[in-house]
């Protein structure tokens, strides 16, 4: 039933810290409730990133379900591994994807170009909240294909890792990137 679908509007960060601090794992529901004390659901892509966010964590890890990558139109045999914000947030510009402040995803033109290929919009929402978070304080962003082994070889390989990281450092400026210029973005293959 999605009637009744909400984002985080408070995260009991100061709870989820002390239960950190007492070695325990803390498991979130997408189930909350809404001021009238009705339950609601939460989108978990806005809700491990609000938390993340709220906790001003290292890194978020997203898991794809797809499979699809990035790579540069100048190179479509190269996955991009590592991308800095500002080059996402020139992807995001390009097909219409926005984070309102209150956690609303709008898909714009995206969603015309990319209707067969429900894996490159699946890439595109984990950018977006990525970058959503990267914005919030989070330092860095992973976006992982699940395959055995993939979160350990992305976290623990530096550099060297299988799928996309996206940092705060802004290196847009080096990259030459103009969100106008489809030959300078980056495709979105599946595998």
């Amino acid at each position: 039933d999605y009637k009744n679908t909400g984002y985080p509007s408070r995260i009991y960060k100061e709870r989820i810290k002390q239960a950190l601090e007492n070695n325990n794992i803390v498991l979130l529901s997408t189930v909350g409730t809404n001021k009238l004390g009705e339950l609601i659901n939460v989108n978990g892509h806005n809700l491990a990133a609000a938390v993340a966010a709220a906790l001003k964590t290292r890194k978020l890890v997203y898991f794809s379900n797809g499979g699809a990558v990035l790579r540069r139109k100048s190179e479509k045999s190269k996955t991009m591994q590592e991308i800095p914000l500002g080059f996402c947030n020139a992807i995001l510009i390009y097909y219409g994807i926005t984070i309102s402040t209150s956690g609303l995803t709008a898909l714009g033109k995206s969603h015309n170009k990319l209707l067969d290929n429900p894996d490159a919009i699946e890439l595109l929402l984990h950018l977006a909240w990525s970058t959503w978070a990267l914005n919030q304080g989070v330092n860095r962003a992973h976006i992982i294909n699940s395959a055995d082994g993939s979160l350990l070889e992305e976290l623990f390989t530096s550099k060297h890792g299988i799928n996309t990281c996206i940092y705060k450092e802004d290196l847009a400026e080096d990259l030459d990137i103009d969100e106008n210029d489809e030959d300078n973005l980056c495709t979105i293959f599946s595998s």
